[in-house]
This record gives C-alpha cells, structure tokens and sequence, in this order.
C-alpha cells in the first residue's frame, strides 16, 4: 500500500500572497467489475475506512452517491447513458481514498 498526495495552489487576484495546500490520500486495495458494464458494477474492499462512493460525470457533475455496506456496493449502472465515468471513494473521515473510472457501454 502507498501514498501519495494532491496538491493545490491558490492565486488570489490583487494579492501578494501565493499558498499551497496539500491533502494526503490513502490508498486503499479496490476491486471495481465488470469493467466495462452494462448493468451493475461492483466495487469491494476489505478496508473498514470507506464511507461511500461518489460517481461523476465526465463534465464534474454528481451522478450519485452510494454507502458501502460491509466494504461493498452493487451499482446499478442500467439506467446510466453510454460513457465513462470516474468515482471518489471516500473515507469514514471525508478523507479522500481511492479515485478511478468506469465505462457503461450497452
């Protein structure tokens, strides 16, 4: 298991102050299948730190958010339109865990 870390710089217009905040992320061993679907995708892990996955579109746009119940979700992608997506798994403590992307093709 390793880690890395997200970095993000903020530039505020008529100021002489440039900061940099950076957030660790922990990560974690996911499995995420079928991978592409048409129905359902699954996502597993033995890790008792994930809270929830959070799905988006390619545009940032929140499609859903699901709770993991004893480390697993049944994502029911059937009614989700043709493309890739990409998920957030995030922690018990909102802490971000695992990043990745999916593809619905029918």
């Amino acid at each position: 298991l390793g880690t890395s870390a997200l970095t993000f710089v903020t530039v505020l217009k008529d100021y002489l102050t440039v900061s940099v905040n950076e957030t660790a992320k922990t990560d974690i061993e996911l499995s995420v299948f079928p991978n592409p679907s048409n129905s359902v995708i699954n996502f597993n892990t033995a890790s008792t730190e994930v809270a929830q996955v959070i799905v988006y579109d390619l545009q940032g746009k929140v499609v859903t958010t699901e709770s993991f119940e004893n480390g697993n979700i049944k994502l029911d992608v059937s009614h989700f339109t043709n493309a890739v997506y990409v998920y957030t798994v995030i922690g018990k403590n909102n802490q971000l865990l695992k990043s990745g992307r999916f593809t619905v093709a029918k």
